[in-house]
């Protein structure tokens, strides 16, 4: 049996019948290969860690310079009006800011969501101008981040993927 072992996965466990497997010994080209003689009631466990990552977009890609998207395994991240107070283009996402994972069972059937501290561009005091010499004030704010397949089932609202890198 070969089990694969995708790239986005740091961190796999094995077992055969409760007894873990070395993958470091079995491993090759990405595929964990189990030889044996195999028998009715044989169980394998096979883990795959779904650790939270940051993507950068290539910088030829103009519009997500200065951007970092969040991914959980093979999935994609976005964060959406109806759970981040809006004007979602004002957020931006610190390098230093510590990413959670959250099961919630009750929201659109059962996700997981991310949350980070991340802060938020102020629009007060502008006095309509759209200029001034003084950079805008910026104030904490929660983000909350749902599996990009699951987007646009609540409220409507702006969605954004690509969040200003900070």
């Amino acid at each position: 049996m070969h089990l694969r072992i995708p790239s986005w996965c740091r961190k796999a466990a094995l077992k055969v019948n409760g007894a873990p497997v070395d993958l470091d010994t079995v491993t090759s080209d990405g595929y964990a290969a189990i030889r044996r003689e195999w028998r009715k009631g044989d169980r394998v466990e096979f883990d795959l860690e779904m650790s939270i990552a940051r993507l950068f977009a290539n910088p030829e890609v103009r519009q997500d310079i200065g951007r970092v998207a969040l991914a959980r395994g093979p999935l994609i991240y976005c964060v959406e009006e109806t759970d981040n107070a809006g004007q979602l283009h004002r957020i931006t996402l610190p390098r230093t800011a510590r990413i959670e994972a959250h099961k919630e069972q009750n929201l659109l059937g059962g996700v997981v969501t991310l949350s980070a501290m991340g802060s938020k561009e102020a629009v007060e005091n502008w006095e309509n101008g759209l200029y001034r010499t003084a950079p805008p004030a910026t104030k904490e704010a929660k983000l909350k981040a749902v599996p990009y397949f699951a987007w646009d089932n609540r409220e409507p609202g702006e969605m954004l993927v690509w969040l200003r890198d900070g």
